[in-house]
């Protein structure tokens, strides 16, 4: 991933997954700090006239727990132990969309 490697971190030190346009990265402890800085640093937060590194826009950096995540009309579900962390479709969304 582009602003891992610009932050000089290895790629066992973090996972993503993308849908669309919205990403959940996991990343350690120790890399949080400079991959949040490399993604200010090579990102816009809206659409300047001048693009800024890729010329990507990243509106929002949220920053939670590793089973409280928002991620395209999904819940996320966990007692707190690893392995009981699931995911499903936002149920209204389920029922009231198309």
């Amino acid at each position: 991933m582009f602003y891992a490697s610009e932050a000089g971190i290895k790629v066992k030190s973090y996972k993503y997954y993308v849908a669309g346009d919205d990403v959940v990265i996991y990343i350690t402890d120790e890399c949080l700090n400079q991959f949040v800085y490399s993604m200010s640093e090579c990102t816009s937060r809206s659409n300047d006239p001048e693009p800024v590194g890729l010329g990507q826009i990243i509106k929002e950096i949220n920053i939670r727990n590793w089973d409280d995540i928002e991620f395209c009309s999904k819940w996320s579900f966990s007692d707190g132990s690893y392995d009981s962390f699931s995911v499903t479709r936002d149920v209204e969304k389920a029922l009231l969309t198309r």
